[in-house]
């Protein structure tokens, strides 16, 4: 995984290795080291319908906005997210469409294939790697990262979001 703050080395992960290589095949569990944060999905069905229910998105949305803030108070990264999530979203989207196994599968959920790929965690793994300096602790996103460099898929997410507090997103990933 690449350091805080280093969005440049996490776009060039992006764009070399192949991570979206297996993605909708079901890959071999014994490829993924024992997690105590993931529940395996065997299933297309079931993971689709984990990814369709809304759990995963708003949990991605909470930490989005919570990033969003933090780089807005910053200031001084403001500039570095922008250009990140520009450079990162396109990155993202070349390296689906180069995937045959990643456009089966959007087509398999029917879903639009841009916005299948910014419910994807690399856009918001930009902002966490930005905030890693003052809040080492928000690793929603980087947290999914690797499962994808492994050729899973995280088709959902199982945790609490309070309504009466601001609870950054932790929980269990649901990974097929």
């Amino acid at each position: 995984m690449v350091k805080a703050n280093d969005v440049e080395a996490f776009i060039t992960e992006i764009t070399t290795s192949p991570l979206f290589s297996n993605l909708g095949a079901f890959v071999d569990s014994s490829l993924l080291a024992t997690d105590a944060k993931i529940i395996r999905v065997s299933k297309i069905e079931e993971a689709i319908r984990l990814w369709q229910i809304s759990d995963l998105e708003e949990a991605q949305s909470v930490a989005w906005e919570a990033c969003r803030q933090a780089i807005m108070r910053d200031g001084k990264s403001v500039p570095k997210w922008e250009d990140g999530f520009r450079r990162c979203q396109t990155a993202v989207s070349s390296a689906l469409h180069g995937s045959l196994g990643a456009r089966e599968l959007v087509r398999q959920i029917d879903e639009d294939f841009e916005n299948f790929a910014r419910r994807l965690p690399f856009l918001g793994a930009v902002g966490e790697l930005l905030i890693q300096p003052f809040q080492p602790e928000w690793t929603f996103n980087l947290d999914q990262v690797p499962f994808y460099s492994a050729g899973f898929w995280v088709c959902g997410w199982h945790g609490k979001l309070s309504e009466d507090r601001f609870v950054y997103p932790e929980g269990v990933f649901y990974v097929y």
